[in-house]
């Protein structure tokens, strides 16, 4: 999720979806939806490494770029 104005802004200026945030068009998400989504959308990933984990797939080696203390993937 994006967590500063200052983000958004430089994000909504190369992205053509937020762009229209800029100029106050499109519809308008409540926090309570927005928080819902991204609880829905973590507990899929959630699954879905947790799969990947008993199948023996090692995500730090397709990813090298995670950090190797995110404790959701470890546990």
């Amino acid at each position: 999720l994006i967590n500063s104005v200052k983000n958004f802004i430089d994000y909504s200026k190369k992205c053509p979806a937020l762009h229209n945030s800029l100029e106050n068009k499109g519809k308008f998400y409540s926090k309570e939806e927005i928080l819902k989504w991204a609880s829905e959308e973590y507990e899929i990933e959630k699954k879905y490494f947790f799969t990947m984990k008993k199948n023996d797939f090692d995500i730090f080696k397709v990813y090298k770029f995670l950090p190797k203390d995110i404790p959701l993937i470890r546990n």
